[in-house]
């Protein structure tokens, strides 16, 4: 009697087994013969210009255009669709930590590293400074735009 109720409780356990490996079988060959699906529908480009490490990456509302902080101290943008570099904004005297745009793809707002506490404020357009947010006291670690731009709201190591 104990040797049948074994003999059951390992042909249920192969049963399990045996579906499993099916599931991923199937999974697995669904996965590879729509290898192309995935392939029509994502680019993948390698955008090169920062000397050190890229802290945060944001695209605009449009999706036309991607920003990129790092630790060379400067913020990049992008066009998407070649890939090309647009241009480079300095004024962070730290690491750039985080970077976001506004709901109007207007304003990038970017966060510097404890050496810089601030939050900038960019014209996406011209690449110019439009203002200085000081109040921080360690490093800004996220900043966000509200969905109708008239708030923005940050992170920092601070605990503020």
């Amino acid at each position: 009697m104990r040797a049948n109720a074994q003999t059951r409780t390992w042909m249920n356990l192969m049963k399990r087994i045996h579906f499993l490996i099916l599931t991923l079988s199937f999974v697995m060959t669904f996965s590879l013969s729509n290898r192309s699906f995935a392939q029509d529908y994502v680019r993948y480009a390698t955008l090169t210009g920062h000397t050190n490490n890229v802290n945060s990456v944001a695209f605009n509302p449009n999706g036309s255009m991607l920003t990129s902080g790092g630790s060379d101290k400067t913020i990049r943008l992008w066009d998407v669709i070649t890939g090309a570099p647009k241009t480079t904004l300095t004024g962070h005297t730290g690491y750039v930590m985080c970077v976001a745009f506004s709901p109007d793809g207007q304003v990038i707002a970017s966060g510097g590293g404890a050496q810089d506490a601030t939050i900038r404020l960019w014209d996406s357009t011209t690449g110019s400074l439009r203002k200085t947010l000081t109040g921080h006291t360690e490093t800004v670690w996220c900043v966000s735009f509200s969905p109708d731009g008239r708030i923005l709201v940050s992170g920092s190591s601070d605990w503020t």
